[in-house]
């Protein structure tokens, strides 16, 4: 059951339980919507993955069976604050803040990549160049998932500017 946590982790601002404002994570860290959009970039300070409107539980119960709601399970009272520092969370918003949280899920953290310009089609943007000491790319590739041979990762990598970044 959801905790429904009183403030926004970042900002303090209170979110009661009837709040549109709050948006949560899956470990349901609270933020408020202006953090979210104008300073997490839908990026959790803690995990690193998405967030989302959180639930309203409405205040009674509409069922006698199982019985539900505020009234029976109300919202938590203890205020939470994020244990990272503002450079802390800066820092790994900038990482991932240009991919969805879907697409977070590609990279494994402590690796180097380069990325390929937004031009270039899907799966190529997230080419993994530069790996830990003793993998190969193309070994890398492979484990991803992704299909090609080294003149297709030239080839690219020829036609699309790229930068690269560490994700760990």
């Amino acid at each position: 059951m959801l905790e429904l946590r009183p403030n926004c982790e970042l900002c303090d601002k209170d979110l009661p339980p009837d709040s549109v404002e709050a948006r949560i994570c899956s470990y349901e860290c609270t933020y408020c919507a202006d953090c979210v959009e104008t300073v997490l970039f839908n990026v959790c300070a803690t995990c690193g993955g998405g967030l989302s409107a959180r639930p309203i539980r409405p205040k009674n119960s509409w069922r006698a069976n199982p019985e539900l709601g505020l009234s029976v399970h109300p919202a938590s009272q203890t205020r939470r604050v994020s244990k990272f520092a503002r450079p802390e969370i800066e820092e790994m918003v900038e990482k991932l803040r240009a991919f969805s949280p879907e697409e977070r899920e590609r990279f494994v953290p402590g690796l180097d990549y380069v990325f390929l310009s937004r031009a270039a089609r899907p799966p190529w943007r997230f080419l993994k160049a530069a790996c830990r000491a003793g993998s190969s790319c193309m070994s890398v590739l492979r484990a991803s998932g992704l299909s090609c041979d080294q003149m297709e990762i030239s080839s690219m990598l020829r036609r699309h500017p790229v930068q690269s970044r560490s994700l760990g």
